[in-house]
C-alpha cells in the first residue's frame, strides 16, 4: 500500500512539474516595460515571467544574456536601456563592455534557468511536498 502511495506521488510531481526543452530566460525591454530593470523589486507581484529560448536543432544551445544599454545623444542626455533576452552566440568573459559612439553597452550571459534574474525554485518544491501528502492523506 505505501509503495502505491510512493509511485503515486512520484507521478503527480513529475506531471505537475513543467517541463521545457530550452533554457528559461527573463525576456523583456525596458523600453516597453518599466519591471525589466530591477526584477528583484518587483518578486512579489511580477508580471515578468521566464520564458522558454528557442532551440534550433543544430544550432548553439541557448543561454540567458541581460544587456544594460547607455544612449547618449547630442545633448548630452543619458537614457538607460534594459535588456533581458536569450543568447545563442557565447562570448569568451561572462560580462563584457563595448564602448561605441553614442552609446555603451555591458552585456552578461549565464547558464541556468532564470539567471538573468534571480527567481527560486521554492515553488516546485511545495507542489512536490504537496503532491505527496495529499497521496498520504488520500490513499485508503
Amino acid at each position: 500500500m505505501i509503495y502505491q502511495t510512493v509511485i503515486l506521488a512520484v507521478l503527480l510531481s513529475i506531471f505537475l512539474t513543467p517541463s521545457v526543452d530550452g533554457i528559461l530566460c527573463f525576456q523583456c525591454n525596458s523600453v516597453n516595460n518599466s519591471q525589466c530593470v530591477n526584477l528583484e523589486h518587483y518578486a512579489k507581484g511580477r508580471f515578468i515571467v521566464p520564458q522558454p529560448c528557442q532551440v534550433i536543432e543544430n544550432e548553439n544551445e541557448p543561454f540567458c544574456r541581460k544587456t544594460v544599454l547607455t544612449i547618449l545623444d547630442k545633448t548630452k542626455q543619458i537614457d538607460t536601456r534594459v535588456i533581458r533576452s536569450c543568447g545563442y552566440i557565447k562570448y569568451k568573459r561572462e560580462c563584457y563592455k563595448t564602448d561605441n559612439d553614442g552609446h555603451q553597452e555591458k552585456v552578461c550571459q549565464c547558464f541556468d534557468d532564470s539567471c538573468n534574474s534571480s527567481p527560486s525554485l521554492h515553488s516546485y518544491i511545495v507542489l512536490t511536498i504537496v503532491s505527496f501528502t495529499l497521496c498520504l492523506i488520500l490513499s485508503p
